[in-house]
């Protein structure tokens, strides 16, 4: 039971940072997003579902409050940046964060082709995984 988590761990980890380099490039240089870049937020996406699955089912809360916590931050910064992009706030000094958290899913941008309605596409799915982690949590306390 262990070695899956570990291995579970150790998969998202790898998983965000291939992510973060292969679709960095692109959104660095302000590129269209392409399908590449579309397939690269799915599997970042599913694999984070298959994590959340093997750690839910193991029902190993550690592990579920690391998940709630990178949502939790990632819900933050996808906020943050939806703000900064309607000019509501000015969040330069969040810039290296949103770079690192928001970079995986750029592939969303090829459906929306407006940065805001992804970070707000990106609020959603977070909140969505956070109300997830935080239902598993209490479930696995009552039991």
């Amino acid at each position: 039971m262990e070695r899956k988590i570990t291995l579970s761990i150790l998969l998202i980890i790898i998983t965000f940072i291939v992510c973060l380099v292969l679709n960095f490039p692109d959104a660095l240089m302000g590129d269209t997003p392409t399908i590449r870049n579309l397939i690269i937020t799915f599997v970042f996406v599913a694999i984070w579902i298959f994590f959340f699955f093997i750690v839910s089912r193991n029902k190993n809360q550690a592990v579920m409050k690391f998940f709630l916590l990178f949502w939790l931050v990632t819900l933050f910064f996808a906020v943050l940046t939806a703000l900064a992009n309607g000019e509501i706030i000015d969040a330069t000094w969040a810039t290296a964060f949103i770079a690192l958290l928001i970079t995986p899913w750029y592939g969303i941008e090829l459906l929306t082709d407006d940065f805001l309605i992804t970070a707000i596409i990106i609020s959603i799915i977070s909140v969505l995984f956070l109300f997830a982690a935080g239902l598993s949590l209490v479930k696995s306390r009552s039991i």
